[in-house]
Parts: C-alpha cells; structure tokens; sequence
C-alpha cells in the first residue's frame, strides 16, 4: 500500500510539472493574444481549482496511510510483546521442577531465576511504553480507548 502511494505522489509531481508548464503557456498566450486573456485565465483558474482538489486528495490519503502504518507497528509491537512474554513464561514453567544436584546447579538456577525476573521487569517497562504509544494512537484517532486497554489487559495477564 504505502509503494502505490509512493508511485502516486512520483505521478503527482510529474503532473505538477505539466500544471507549470500549462501555467507559463497560458502567460505567454495571454502577452500574445491580449483578446483571449479572459478565457485563458478561466481555464488557469479551472485548473488550479482542480489541481487544489487533487493534492487535498493526496493529502488526505497520506494522513491515512501514516495511521495505517502506526497502527500496523503498534499491532507488531503487540505481537512481539505477546512472544517475548509467552518465551519468558516458558522458560520459567520448565525450570520450577528444576531443584539443583548441587551447590553449582542451585547457583545457576538461582542465576537464570534473576534473569528471568529482569526479563520480565524489562517487559513490564515496555508493557508500558507500548501503553503509552496506545494513548497516542487515540488522542490521533487512529483507534479505540478500549482496544488499547484490551491489548494492554492482554499482555498484563501474560506477566501474571
């Protein structure tokens, strides 16, 4: 999507181009032919009016397409989020059996239980930036309060 609008705006200013060059055509036809001034300025008003409407188009369908992609991101950053939790988890539940044959095994566990406990609060800190990220999509109505705090609710119950 974002590559066709590329290709679009490439058109626009090819277009843009020839609006110009229709403009200095219309000012040299008006210096030769005085007579005509009035219905050339017409038609350069017409177009002008027309090309206004095409870029307000343009513009509109850019401001969409940057909450789309916003969107696209905050959803990744979801899913991300979600795996990353869902991994730590894991790790976590297939090491609880785990009691140690001795003093350098009950060190190591000791040792990956730290790293899993700084993993989480990692992700606790990102739970929260992902948040805050969600409040901006609202405040730029690219989505729902209650989207944001169901995905919000869903990560949380993972760090449970």
């Amino acid at each position: 999507m974002q590559r066709n609008h590329m290709g679009v705006v490439r058109e626009l200013q090819a277009i843009h181009g020839n609006v110009e060059s229709l403009h200095e055509l219309g000012d040299s036809l008006i210096t030769d032919q005085p007579g005509n001034e009035g219905g050339v300025r017409d038609k350069l008003k017409d177009l002008d009016e027309q090309w206004s409407e095409v870029e307000e188009a343009n513009e509109v369908h850019s401001d969409w397409l940057k909450k789309c992609v916003e969107l696209a991101e905050f959803k990744k950053t979801f899913a991300d989020l979600a795996d990353s939790l869902d991994v730590i988890k894991g790790e976590i539940e297939s090491s609880c059996d785990d009691r140690g044959e001795d003093v350098g095994s009950v060190e190591a566990l000791i040792a990956s239980h730290r790293e899993h406990y700084e993993g989480i609060e990692e992700e606790r800190e990102d739970i929260g930036r992902f948040k805050e990220t969600g409040q901006h999509l609202v405040e730029a109505e690219i989505c729902e309060q209650g989207d944001i705090d169901e995905d919000v609710g869903l990560l949380e119950v993972k760090l449970e």
